[in-house]
């Protein structure tokens, strides 16, 4: 559930992958946020959920359909292939 996708959004934390990168291509999203995001969701407490909340934000704000499913995959792992707009809506 959930815990898999913060697992998967703090692994963020140590840096960001060329894959990763190139998905955020022409969003709203940089590596370096994301990056940040992923060490606040890794020290967990209230910071961590506040920066789940900021990806799911974020995520929603990405128009193209496609691309927000290619990185909704790449944050949450295959909880989003399951769940989709329900994670987003959750946080």
């Amino acid at each position: 559930g959930l815990k898999e996708g913060r697992i998967k959004a703090a692994e963020f934390g140590q840096g960001v992958d060329k894959s990763m990168k190139e998905a955020l291509e022409g969003t709203k999203i940089s590596a370096d946020q994301l990056e940040k995001w992923g060490q606040s969701v890794a020290k967990g407490g209230k910071e961590g959920s506040a920066a789940m909340t900021e990806i799911a934000k974020a995520l929603a704000s990405i128009e193209d359909e496609t691309k927000r499913n290619e990185i909704g995959v790449k944050l949450f792992g295959t909880m989003y292939e399951d769940q989709g707009q329900n994670i987003t809506n959750t946080l």
